[in-house]
């Protein structure tokens, strides 16, 4: 059965972000894609985000969420993985996302990769390139149980 794997959607101008569209396609690559849908656009662009590769959306169209993302974000967030516990959340790496998923990490003890240019799995494990000093790159993993996150760099 393929991972499920969750992409938090970032919307700029009541459109999802073309770094987040990149994420969630990556991540349909890799398994069973989901979204999440934040702020008062989410219910519009959550009907374009099938041809991205989610095979279904998590929308939570509150206003709250457009004028301050980051806590209310990490609340709702929190919530959906107690009660769903995918096995990887990506995001695109902003400085919104950044901080919403340095918040979930403490918040739930999950692991937490930075800066990735590739994800694959090979089996159950997770590998995450990651460069680092120059060419060099460093293969990393998550531990095996409960989610980890994974904020990946746009092209």
């Amino acid at each position: 059965m393929p991972q499920t794997i969750w992409v938090l959607i970032e919307i700029e101008n009541g459109k999802a972000t073309r770094s987040s569209l990149e994420v969630l396609g990556k991540a349909a690559q890799l398994g069973r894609a989901e979204a999440i849908v934040l702020g008062s656009a989410a219910a519009e662009v959550a009907t374009t985000l099938g041809e991205y590769g989610a095979a279904k959306v998590y929308v939570h169209a509150d206003a709250a969420y457009d004028t301050y993302l980051t806590l209310p974000a990490v609340d709702t967030i929190s919530g959906l993985l107690k009660q769903h516990q995918p096995a990887l959340l990506m995001l695109a790496t902003t400085y919104d996302l950044r901080d919403i998923a340095a918040r979930l990490n403490m918040r739930n003890n999950m692991g937490l990769i930075t800066d990735a240019t590739d994800l694959s799995f090979e089996g159950e494990e997770l590998r995450v390139i990651v460069p680092w000093g120059g060419e060099n790159v460093v293969t990393a993993t998550l531990p095996p149980q409960g989610t980890g996150i994974v904020l990946t760099r746009p092209k």
